[in-house]
């Protein structure tokens, strides 16, 4: 029936455990509404936390956009946000999840809860996505250059004061 196939659809697999010491690989449905899409028009809306075990993403639907969080152990998501932002990303702890609302860099806990203002950096013109630099500090991405955010102090930098990276847009380290 429907419920036996959304249930089929949503249900995660796992592949065997590795033998060389990497870690297994997973495999996750997201099923949809049919109403519900994951936007292409967001840049950033997707992220995954860093232990693999969970996927934020962004969906819009007639009613307007959302942030869900999809952890690999259950069978749905859940609404994290109700309304749509953009740039996600997820801590390297996977307890939090960084997103841009406007100018603005924010945060809520991935267990739930009021979001936090981080920062409403200055250089805030054509922002183009969020990537984590050292320890505690956000690089984003604008058309004026690369800039780092202290997550704690919410103070920003540019990352090269010659202008070298003017158009750094969506920052990734490896």
């Amino acid at each position: 029936g429907q419920a036996a196939g959304t249930a089929d659809a949503a249900q995660r697999t796992r592949a065997p455990a590795a033998t060389d010491g990497a870690s297994p690989v997973v495999r996750m449905a997201l099923p949809l509404a049919p109403n519900e899409r994951i936007p292409a028009s967001v840049q950033g809306a997707l992220a995954i936390a860093p232990a693999g075990d969970m996927l934020a993403y962004v969906v819009e639907d007639a009613d307007g956009s959302r942030v869900m969080l999809r952890r690999t152990a259950d069978l749905t998501a859940r609404v994290l946000i109700d309304h749509g932002v953009r740039d996600l990303l997820v801590s390297p702890d996977g307890a939090q999840l960084y997103y841009r609302e406007g100018p603005e860099i924010r945060r809520v806990s991935l267990a739930g809860g009021e979001t936090q203002r981080v920062a409403t950096p200055p250089s805030t013109r054509s922002n183009s996505g969020l990537a984590w630099g050292a320890p505690d500090t956000l690089l984003l991405g604008t058309q004026r250059g690369l800039f780092a955010v202290a997550v704690a102090s919410g103070t920003e930098r540019r990352v090269d004061p010659e202008g070298v990276l003017n158009g750094a847009r969506y920052p990734v380290l490896l």
